[in-house]
């Protein structure tokens, strides 16, 4: 029998001495009676242990705390548990632990006798989530102030949490949107006031396809059930082994952001309105000093646009053409008015004269800021690909591709139209003599094109 204690009491030994955390045992008056080797390391500063009181070795007090768990275990027969400081011998604060006290009660009279303490350093754990909770409180302060609207949803769509700007935003608290499905409250309905079937939502999408997701053509829904244009950027959210567990969702209110793109571009309609006004007025008074001419400034640019068209070109550059078209001899009102309307033929002096209208044009209007290569394309359509044109002798790809449409709606209709010197020579030579300098003076895609207005699209000079 004594040896089976022995043999007890040296496994218990054993096992208390290998536990990492620290074990002690008091009386009732907080006196240690024994205390394993993770305790004797934890406190060597106050060695040896035995017959000191609890709140001397671990708080340097004499008396017993008013929360320590010690004194609540022997008040009251039960076990307690506090976080409490680590104080080392000049009374500073070296860490956390978890105290955890369990009461030893008389067997026969079942009165507390004294207790057992376990305690557990909890210092690196303390300090991580002292960590985590500081970088929450810098997280708040960010979203608190960032003017965006920031919210987050799980997996499910529902709301997982809102910043401030958000919650104005839509007119909602942050406690009305937690937990709420967000598309059902928010995001509904398109800007034409169709459903948003939420298989199609890029915000849900962002988790299930782990990308980020831009959008700046849709609109949110307010409380007040008014929508308002935004941009916003679905991002995935993961956890710390890296699932995706939601998706974050950052957006801001472009309503004075679409507005003012809107009075821009009414004004620079408005602008566009005035440049083509200008032109036209300005093709009308080189026209009244060549009525001979009256007109083919229209017509070739009519026939430019036509041949932008097909080649399917954007509408703003077929507008450009058709304005450069309006104005591409204006150069000619530095010629005197006898040698425009002369009806003989003209002296080598008059066809330099002639010559040096692209620049002249280009000169008046290289001033104006068109949203076009107005000036360039004018100063240009005289040039030709194999360098024989003016007023520079510019090649092929030195040459923009509105000079070339010009260039071509030039020759056909001046060919095709009654000059004072001659008659009217005809579309069929005008057409044939476009095709016979074909990739030679003129551009090939621009030939083909004009040639297939005429002879498939019916096309004819008014």
């Amino acid at each position: 029998m004594k040896d089976k204690l022995q043999k007890e009491d040296s496994f218990l030994a054993s096992f208390f001495a290998s536990i990492p955390d620290g074990i002690g045992v008091l009386d009732n008056e907080y006196r240690i009676l024994r205390v394993n080797p993770a305790m004797e390391r934890w406190y060597a500063h106050a060695m040896p242990l035995i017959g000191k009181k609890c709140h001397e070795v671990y708080h340097g007090r004499s008396e017993p705390c008013e929360v320590c768990p010690a004194r609540k275990t022997l008040e009251t027969g039960k076990p307690s548990h506090e976080v409490i400081e680590k104080i080392d011998v000049n009374g500073e604060i070296t860490g956390w632990i978890d105290l955890f006290t369990f009461p030893l009660k008389d067997v026969d009279t079942g009165k507390t006798i004294g207790l057992i303490e376990y305690v557990r350093d909890i210092t690196k754990r303390k300090k991580a989530e002292d960590e985590i909770k500081g970088l929450r409180r810098h997280n708040e302060l960010i979203l608190n102030f960032v003017t965006e609207g920031i919210y987050g949803v799980d997996l499910e769509g529902l709301t997982t949490f809102v910043n401030p700007a958000a919650a104005r935003m839509v007119g909602w608290t942050a406690q009305d949107l937690i937990g709420k499905h967000q598309h059902e409250l928010l995001h509904h309905t398109k800007a034409d006031g169709t459903p948003y079937p939420t298989e199609e939502c890029p915000i849900y999408k962002a988790y299930d396809d782990g990308q980020i997701h831009y959008k700046d053509d849709e609109v949110f829904w307010r409380k007040d059930r008014t929508s308002f244009p935004v941009e916003y950027t679905s991002t995935p959210m993961h956890d710390e082994q890296g699932e995706i567990v939601g998706a974050v969702v950052v957006f801001r209110d472009i309503t004075a952001r679409k507005r003012a793109k809107e009075e821009l571009q009414e004004s620079y309609e408005r602008l566009r309105g005035s440049l083509e006004g200008i032109a036209t007025a300005l093709a009308i008074t080189i026209e009244m000093r060549d009525p001979y001419t009256a007109g083919h400034q229209q017509r070739v640019s009519r026939l430019s646009c036509a041949i932008a068209q097909e080649m399917g070109l954007e509408e703003d550059q077929i507008e450009g053409i058709k304005v450069t078209g309006s104005l591409h001899d204006i150069g000619k009102i530095k010629v005197p008015a006898e040698i425009l309307t002369n009806p003989g033929s003209h002296s080598k002096l008059e066809l330099e004269m002639i010559k040096v209208h692209p620049e002249v044009g280009y000169e008046i209007l290289k001033g104006i800021e068109f949203p076009w290569p107005v000036a360039q394309a004018i100063v240009q359509h005289h040039e030709r690909l194999d360098g024989t044109g003016y007023p520079y002798g510019l090649r092929n790809s030195d040459i923009i591709l509105e000079a070339k449409i010009i260039g071509v709606a030039d020759v056909v209709e001046a060919m095709a139209s009654h000059r004072p010197y001659r008659q009217a020579l005809g579309i069929e030579k005008a057409l044939e003599e476009i095709l016979k300098n074909k990739g030679i003076l003129y551009d090939s895609e621009v030939v083909d094109v004009c040639v297939k207005l005429f002879s498939e699209k019916s096309f004819k000079f008014d």
